[in-house]
């Protein structure tokens, strides 16, 4: 039997690849391979594999010099990387290290067993000797621990990186436990030295251990046991880096295989070959998946995973085009891919694989000799004679670029008719290219005498790398820089196999105008990447043939150049009916009028916001057809008369926006097509009427009508607002309804910004430096004797208390307040406490109140309201809230109107609790004397820019009370922005964040953490105390510590569902985990949601009613009763949430429907029992929604809405989650929240896996359930 040869290296590669062959040829004994006739691979022997190999040693050579006299280096005189310590010197070493101190490439030596705990024998394969970089011994609680840290030439810490160390790190645990050496290595982290950094950068190894687990416990066995032949395998773009790619290509070729699609993914292809639908079946060649394409169930197959959902058209037409040899249109638009452009302006930017330098530079433009330019093109390309150069490089590309801008500008600002001014467009061919461009306008603004260039050219190419400038533009700039091959995959499949090259892309899209065609070469192209092979630029670095290399290099690049500038004429002849947009007339922007750097990056992130929402719905709008029908974007609807509105196809409620939102409406066909193309969001975000010269027409959906039977929306009530000169929808007209952006909030924020400009605001010091506004007041001591009495008639716990004496003593105050520690009582407490304070001392006082929504606004009110009338001062206090109570609640506090406030009706109120949402604050702050005291809820999901709404209404020197979590729901984020160079929150995120973080950690100035539980019992307090709040977080008395669920004796078991639901529903067991094994599913769980109803129906049938000794009554209030006290289902994806409606609804029969929904719609509120549906348990669709899935605080507040009892399920996928995720940092986190919950639930009680049959799919499947109780 073959022994097959492993190593670290060589893991991280299969990770890399993500391919079972490549493990498998690789593990295979060279001398084997020919035997059982399997190639024999081609080494690279390309000067850029070498020069690579150099680099990583010559940077190793560094970092030892960097801690020289702090490492320990075999003896010898050859190169470093060629010295090595041996086994026994590497045990001596490990045994004698102290601490600060390293081993430089040790050699570890795992034992033949290593693997046996997975469940691989010795026998089948072997780790052989490995050799890190460094061991690094540190001291946690005065014990020895050594970490590993591998040094890497690369600029990022990337996923293979993990692999590798992470195994390493195993390793090194597995020699010490062998060798009985009294060291522990650390398996919680570990480190890469990246290149040119001062130190190493520290990452979870949690993370990677579970892939690893996963892979050696489930995969490893059947790859180095299976046939060859029945390994899966797959081409794309990384491919080609490997040694056996040549061999893979030309299998492909000769069997027609579905890899010479372009662009599917390794998931997706991997999902085709497995073909779960059907038994024995694979789809591994292009004739097998057009035939499961003509299949009825082709939906259903296709959204099972994740990069093939809602593109079955697109496939088609790609299979289409490879057969047929031509152009296939999608059927969708472009809205930034201009139909014309005076001047065109193409980029191209590459890079050296060494070192991350960028070393050439072209620019190609084309059009305005008749203007601003005295001929038709003109094209620049710089290349660095050496790595020394790259820096003029930059220099000269960034002058030649802004010259030809500000030429363009000049022209028109010359040219005020708008008929002689000229339009302006930039492109590149690739996303390689638009993410060097930014990387070199990032480098080259640090640059003094660059920046002030650079500053515009990003004032122009918009970026959220602005978001830490100190100048922002003024205007924003909807398609600054068009990657061509994006453009290309939107429109239209090419017949072109597996990638899009430049060379092929310009043959099947020709000009008319450009006969040249790309010959690509081997010295300068790969086969599948568009990025310029290094080999030449290297050679001339190494002073080969420096002027013929530099010069071959030049010609290359324009050759690129002008055959991109080919393809955007192409794309217009041949796609011109999928184009609807004109390049605006250019013009450089002009930065914003702010004298203040920080709120000029606030209103830089605000308007950026709302700028990238719009053009989120516009993308989402040019869609094509029949994908925007499957989505529910377009909505083809026919007029019933009377504001009703039939839809064609009923929909599901949550692909249907709720009532109260505003839809554009407009006749079906080209013309109605055209108009919802060419509308323009941004522009018009808090307009109500449309265009005149437009058919369209807008609509308010004020109400729907769902079928009984199946509850998808079949009918619909709108409000068509349109202009009197239109002819109004009569009964039996047809119509199509469209998503629309709005916005009525930007310009108010933007105007208020620059208000905070022309003084020295609270804004300006809570942004700059917290801790000055954190200053303590000197208060008179009565005043503080008093409130400290007041409050302690509430009852407040320890930490309430010190947090009260911290809103008494201090100016600025963060209530941080976890789930169920009663924040809003305690901020209720605190106003009433303060209120009676100040009347006793016949003086006044006013409150404000704000939070992100009307109900936390109103949450808070009433609780002051119900017991402000029961004080000896409490009719002289008004409790009252701006705008309408949205919440109807009884006793609520009063509402008033805008009108009333300008009537002067509350201006001066000695003492007053006003309410209300920062834009209501702001409106009514003209018309009130300032305020002694703004209270901020919910502050972890509200921003800088919204907050200096609210301050306009407070007093200077007013106090601040901020109170939230944020490690629950944070503010919806659009952009991606850098970190800041501090590493702390940035302004683009919560008020909350930015300012606990920015206190003393050891010694908070301002922050006071709210610590007593009121909400869960001990073992769901555990976790979140474990994981996120400290041991402190405990439930505040001994009654709600030791609380369970009430149910009824369980019948006795009918089936092994009927034990597993027994099982889960014990009340002994507070915290319960179920794993669903063996079902994959994009974002609709059928069988997950089968369990969740069964469990439902048990929790109807059996749970008590609170103080009860029976059952919630059978009838519509007892059902609204049982989904507000007794459950909730909570589930992130609306698909999810329906699915689980259906299968409750077909299991019982409601007189009030059950409450399922988003963790969104759970913040703030209770239940004794929650269950949380995780649903998705597609690795792919995980990871392309791997922010929203994996976000730790989103799984925080799932899991802490529940009294007595938390079940929640995550599909095992979830917790063995792709390599790819190992790039995502924030998915880490939240994956790392998982596994954490994982590891409480085993240790802390019981497992067991169900089987049984799932009746949704009639297939056996697996629930692992994890029940867990802490004493």
């Amino acid at each position: 039997m073959t022994r097959y040869n492993l190593s670290p290296s060589m893991l991280s590669r299969y990770f890399f690849f993500e391919c079972p062959r490549y493990l498998r040829y690789h593990a295979t004994p060279k001398a084997e391979r020919m035997i059982n006739k399997l190639p024999a691979g081609k080494v690279n022997t390309a000067p850029a594999a070498k020069a690579l190999l150099d680099a990583g040693f010559s940077w190793e050579e560094e970092v030892v010099r960097k801690l020289e006299g702090q490492v320990q280096i075999a003896s010898g005189s050859g190169a470093l990387h060629e010295r090595v310590l041996e086994w026994q010197e590497t045990l001596d070493g490990l045994s004698t290290l102290s601490p600060g101190h390293h081993l430089y490439q040790p050699t570890l030596q795992p034992p033949p067993d290593f693997l046996s705990q997975y469940g691989v024998s010795s026998d089948l394969c072997r780790f052989g000797i490995s050799r890190p970089d460094l061991i690094r011994c540190t001291t946690v609680h005065g014990k020895r621990r050594l970490q590993i840290i591998d040094v890497k030439a690369s600029e990022f810490l990337k996923g293979s990186h993990r692999i590798q160390v992470t195994l390493y790190a195993r390793m090194l645990q597995e020699v010490l436990k062998a060798n009985d050496l009294p060291l522990a290595a650390d398996q919680v982290q570990a480190g890469i030295w990246l290149y040119n950094q001062p130190e190493p950068v520290w990452f979870d190894l949690i993370p990677s251990q579970r892939i690893l687990e996963d892979f050696f416990s489930h995969k490893l066995n059947e790859i180095l046991t299976a046939s060859p032949k029945d390994l899966g395998w797959h081409l794309y773009y990384r491919c080609e880096w490997c040694e056996f790619y040549e061999y893979c290509r030309k299998e492909a070729e000769e069997k027609q295989s579905v890899s010479l699609l372009p662009f599917l993914s390794v998931a997706g292809r991997a999902y085709l070959r497995e073909a779960r639908w059907e038994k024995n079946g694979s789809v591994d060649s292009l004739g097998d998946l057009t035939t499961c394409l003509e299949r009825d169930d082709a939906p259903v197959i296709f959204n099972g995973c994740g990069s093939l959902m809602n593109r079955r058209e697109r496939y088609a037409h790609a299979l289409q085009a490879l057969d047929r040899h031509e152009v296939v249109r999608h059927g969708g638009y472009s809205v930034g891919f201009p139909r014309y452009e005076s001047v065109r302006i193409v980029l191209t930017l590459q890079e050296s694989p060494v070192d991350g330098f960028i070393y050439a530079a072209g620019v190609r433009r084309f059009g305005g000799s008749d203007g601003p330019f005295g001929t038709p093109f003109g094209r620049t390309v710089f290349v660095a004679r050496s790595s020394e150069e790259c820096a003029t490089v930059r220099t000269k590309f960034i002058d030649h670029l802004y010259g030809l801008l500000e030429i363009v500008d000049g022209y028109n600002r010359d040219h005020l008719e708008w008929n002689e001014q000229f339009s302006l467009q930039t492109y590149v061919f690739d996303t390689y290219e638009q993410r060097l461009f930014i990387k070199l306008l990032y480098e080259a603004v640090k640059d003094p005498d660059l920046a002030p260039k650079v500053l515009t050219l990003l004032f122009h190419f918009q970026d959220t790398t602005l978001a830490e400038a100190d100048e922002h533009p003024g205007k924003e700039v909807p398609f600054p820089l068009i990657v061509l091959t994006g453009v290309i995959r939107r429109l239209a499949a090419l017949p072109i196999p597996i990638f899009y090259r430049l060379p092929e892309v310009q043959e099947v899209l020709p000009a008319s105008h450009y006969p040249q065609t790309l010959n690509p070469s081997r010295r300068f192209w790969f086969d599948l990447s568009n990025t310029l092979r290094s080999d030449v630029i290297l050679s001339v670095w190494n002073g080969q043939n420096v002027e013929a290399g530099v010069e071959a290099i030049q010609e290359e690049l324009g050759r690129r150049l002008d055959a991109a500038s080919s393809v955007v004429t192409g794309i217009r002849e041949a796609l011109g009916d999928s184009l609807v947009a004109w390049a605006p007339k250019f013009f450089l922007p002009a930065p914003m009028d702010f004298v203040h750097p920080l709120l000029s990056r606030l209103a830089f992130i605000v308007r950026y916001e709302s700028f990238i929402a719009a053009l989120e719905v516009r993308e989402k709008r040019s869609l094509p057809a029949s994908e925007r029908l499957e989505l529910g974007i377009s909505v083809p609807v026919v007029s019933l008369g009377d504001d009703r509105w039939k839809l064609e196809q009923p929909l599901d409620p949550y692909l249907f926006e709720a009532q109260g939102t505003i839809r554009l409406i407009v006749p079906p066909g080209d013309e109605g097509e055209r108009a919802q193309l060419c509308y323009n969001d941004y522009e018009r975000r808090k307009r109500r009427y449309t265009p005149k010269s437009s058919i369209l027409r807008q609509a308010t959906v004020e109400g729907t009508l769902p079928d009984l039977r199946t509850g998808l929306i079949k009918q619909v009530s709108l409000k068509v607002e349109q202009k009197k000169e239109m002819e109004p929808f009569q009964k039996g007209d047809p119509a199509v309804l469209y998503p629309v952006f709005m916005d009525y909030n930007v310009d108010t924020i933007l105007s208020r910004l620059s208000e905070c400009d022309l003084d020295d605001t609270d804004l300006i010091r809570l942004i700059e430096e917290p801790l000055t506004v954190a200053t303590p007041l000197a208060e008179d001591p009565g005043f503080v004797e008093a409130a400290r009495g007041y409050a302690n008639s509430h009852h407040l716990t320890s930490s309430q208390r010190a947090a009260f004496d911290q809103i008494l003593k201090n100016r600025l105050t963060l209530v941080w307040g976890p789930p169920g520690t009663g924040k809003t009582t305690f901020l209720a407490a605190a106003i009433l406490s303060l209120v009676q304070a100040r009347q006793e001392q016949r003086r006044g006082i006013r409150i404000l109140v704000t939070a992100f929504t009307h109900s936390a606004v109103e949450n808070l009110l009433s609780k002051v309201q119900s017991q402000v009338h029961d004080l000896p001062v409490g009719k002289g206090v008004r409790v009252v809230k701006i705008d309408r109570d949205e919440t109807y609640r009884r006793n609520g506090p009063a509402s008033t109107t805008n009108d009333a406030i300008k009537a002067g009706l509350f201006s001066d109120d000695p003492s007053l609790v006003l309410g209300g949402t920062v834009y209501g604050i702001y409106k009514a702050s003209k018309y009130l004397a300032p305020f002694d005291l703004l209270i901020v809820d919910e502050a972890s999901q509200l921003r800088f820019g919204e907050l200096s709404l609210a301050l306009a209404a407070l007093r200077p020197g007013g106090r601040l009370v901020f109170a939230g979590d944020d490690q629950q729901l944070p503010p919806i984020i659009k952009g991606e922005y850098p970190e800041p160079e501090d590493g702390l929150p940035g302004l683009h995120e919560s008020i909350f964040r930015y300012l606990r973080l920015r206190d003393d950690h050891d010694q908070p100035r301002y922050t006071a953490e709210l610590l007593e539980n009121w909400r869960m019992n001990s073992t769901l307090s555990r976790f979140p105390a474990a994981a996120l709040y400290g041991d402190g977080y405990v439930p505040a008395t001994p009654v709600l510590a030791e609380q369970r669920l009430s149910l009824k004796p369980a019948g006795r078991p009918g089936s092994s569902l009927d034990a597993m639901l027994a099982w889960i529903l014990d009340p002994a067991y507070p915290l319960v985990l179920a794993v669903l094994e063996d079902v994959q599913a994009t974002v609709e769980n059928q069988v997950e949601a089968g369990i969740v109803a069964a469990l439902v129906v048990q929790l109807r049938e059996r749970l008590l009613a609170p103080e009860s000794d029976r059952g919630y009554p059978l009838t519509m209030e007892g059902d609204r009763q049982f989904f507000e006290e007794g459950l909730f289902i909570v589930s992130p994806h609306h698909a999810q949430i329906e699915a689980i409606r259906k299968a409750v609804n077909g299991l019982w029969i409601w007189h009030s429907p059950p409450f399922v929904d988003t963790v969104d719609k759970m913040q703030g509120r209770e239940a004794d029992a929650v269950i949380v549906s995780y649903g998705v348990s597609d690795p792919e669709t995980a990871q392309q929604e791997a922010t929203f899935i994996y976000s730790l605080n989103r799984l925080n507040v799932s899991v802490t809405r529940a009294k007595k009892k938390c079940i929640t399920f995550l599909p095992r996928p979830l917790l063995t989650p792709s390599y790819e995720l190992l790039q995502h940092e924030e998915g880490l986190k939240g994956l790392g929240h998982m596994l954490n919950l994982q590891a409480f639930c085993s240790e802390n009680g019981e497992t067991r896996t169900f089987s049984f049959v799932a009746e949704e799919t009639g297939e056996q499947v697996r629930l692992t359930v994890l029940r867990t109780r802490v004493d």
